[in-house]
């Protein structure tokens, strides 16, 4: 999917740049890229957007219909944009594991964290 490839070349542009971003900066390009991660998520896969307490912790995220998985958006992206090589930018894969089902069947509502 383009705007998938587009989000892990932005993520790129960043992780490989010789400065990191300064952290305000940093929170609001997680922000908007997570933002259009989850929604080609929802988009192509039929999952949607939610707020999940998982171990005491709450946050938003994307689920499929049956809740039985979680991406937890802003954490996953934030995590992506603070690696530095050789740590991978690991966006696209993980949404093209989400498209091929790569995480086995799990209970309805059991909100399983991934990514």
């Amino acid at each position: 999917m383009r705007a998938q490839e587009a989000i892990r070349d932005a993520i790129d542009a960043v992780t490989l740049g010789k400065k990191k971003l300064p952290k305000q900066a940093r929170e609001g390009f997680a922000f908007d890229l997570g933002g259009l991660w989850g929604q080609t998520v929802c988009d192509a896969l039929g999952w949607q957007w939610c707020v999940a307490t998982v171990d005491g912790d709450e946050f938003i995220g994307v689920a499929p219909k049956s809740r039985s998985h979680i991406v937890p958006v802003l954490n996953f992206i934030c995590t992506q944009i603070e690696k530095r090589p050789p740590e991978e930018n690991t966006s696209l894969l993980l949404f093209n594991m989400l498209k091929e089902g790569s995480f086995g069947k799990a209970k309805a509502g059991s909100y399983i964290p991934i990514g």
